[in-house]
């Protein structure tokens, strides 16, 4: 009976995932998604396709949610996404940045290995992560959350617009993921690195479905117990079997 709900359940979220319509991901001029450091005072590169940033509205407090969500999204940031190669010039991508509060990408790097030679049991790997959280611009988040008129959002959010344009143009690509749970970030950028490269006529195309399904997912796993209990107790009255 519990293989059955088990399978009830698991086919309901992939239907559901199965209806998300994101676009041609096909097109020709498709850029490449990659991941690249916005310092302060630093404007994103005019040449590229796409400007991307991850955006956190405030800092969070220690072992709350929200920090391990915060934590997660730069592992994911890090891990998943590609880093630009800021030397070479193919320009046919789509960067996400991550934003700053150091002048220059120089003093950033070298505060990660302060880091890592101040205790041999922190690698560069985990200094990277934690630097990241700890330097991260939050004024000029805020100033990007009120470009796209999105005021009350806490954060991770994933914001783009194509780079010819601005935040004000018609084509912004928004992702919140501020319930979607830590362990499914990784899950939440790859639907990112999915829509980003799109053309922005579709970009809010499936968007909405796709962080439904991901809080579906996130619920059901959540609640995975209480959830097959109920099912096995709807299955046994629809067979007319003992609930005993």
């Amino acid at each position: 009976m519990k293989l059955a709900a088990t399978i009830a359940l698991g086919f309901f979220t992939l239907t559901l995932g199965m209806c998300i319509s994101v676009g041609d991901s096909n097109r020709p001029d498709s850029p490449m998604p990659v991941r690249d450091f916005l310092p302060r005072g630093t404007p994103p590169d005019a040449e590229v396709m796409i400007h991307g940033f991850v955006v956190f509205a405030g800092v969070e407090e220690q072992g709350s949610l929200e920090s391990q969500r915060q934590r997660a999204t730069a592992e994911t940031f890090l891990n998943l996404l590609t880093a630009v190669d800021n030397d070479g010039e193919n320009k046919d991508v789509a960067v996400t940045y991550w934003l700053l509060i150091e002048d220059d990408l120089d003093t950033h790097l070298d505060a990660i290995q302060a880091r890592v030679d101040a205790d041999p049991e922190v690698n560069f790997s985990q200094a990277s992560v934690d630097h990241l959280i700890e330097s991260y611009d939050y004024a000029r988040a805020n100033e990007l959350l009120t470009l796209v008129n999105k005021h009350g959002f806490r954060g991770p959010i994933l914001l783009a617009w194509p780079a010819y344009s601005d935040a004000e143009a018609e084509h912004v690509l928004f992702f919140d993921l501020s319930r979607v749970r830590p362990e499914d970030i990784d899950d939440a950028f790859v639907a990112w690195k999915r829509h980003i490269v799109l053309d922005p006529e579709v970009w809010q195309n499936g968007v909405q479905l796709e962080l439904a399904r991901l809080g579906l997912r996130g619920f059901i796993n959540a609640n995975a117990e209480m959830l097959l209990a109920r099912c096995d107790l709807l299955l046994a009255i629809a067979t007319g079997q003992s609930t005993d």
